[in-house]
């Protein structure tokens, strides 16, 4: 519970509204926070969580990559999907995978490391702008870029991701 910083809300009902006769249940947030502690009950060796931030606010979201990080700094494998995480969320994440349309990979790495190799293929953040906002606008296809642009952008990854499909779909 502490890891899940779920220790305050141990005797409280879990649901809303009627279901509990009109008492307030744990917060949007907790829940989510107590489905990844279900899932952590049965002790797996990789712990999958899909959405983890979908329909929660920035703060709440916040909440529960910590808790995600903290679960992992404790030793447990945490794969998770994050749609647009802000850059905040993304700093607690250890490694990335960056897909580009078409579910390309155009990215794998150690997050703080996502940057500079886009910035190496001539793509540099903008002063100023969110740099998870940037990444998720240009692997997204911004219109501003052109389809060579988009290519290579995608390119150096995307290419060594289809070379290593392409080799273990091979038959022997």
């Amino acid at each position: 519970l502490i890891v899940l910083g779920l220790a305050h809300i141990r005797h409280s009902r879990v649901g809303q509204g009627a279901a509990l006769g009109g008492v307030r249940g744990v917060s949007f947030g907790e829940r989510r926070r107590l489905s990844i502690g279900v899932e952590l009950v049965v002790m797996p060796e990789v712990l999958f969580v899909d959405d983890a931030t979908c329909g929660l606010d920035s703060r709440t979201a916040r909440e529960v990559v910590w808790t995600l990080s903290r679960v992992a700094a404790a030793g447990l494998t945490v794969a998770a999907i994050l749609h647009q995480p802000s850059w905040r969320i993304l700093e607690r994440v250890d490694d990335v995978l960056c897909l580009a349309r078409g579910g390309r990979t155009a990215f794998c790495g150690p997050a703080d490391e996502a940057l500079a190799y886009f910035d190496g293929l001539g793509f540099a953040c903008p002063p100023g702008e969110s740099p998870a906002a940037y990444l998720i606008s240009l692997l997204g296809g911004t219109p501003s870029l052109t389809a060579d642009e988009a290519a290579r952008a995608a390119g150096p990854a995307a290419e060594a991701a289809a070379a290593a499909s392409a080799a273990t779909a091979a038959p022997p």
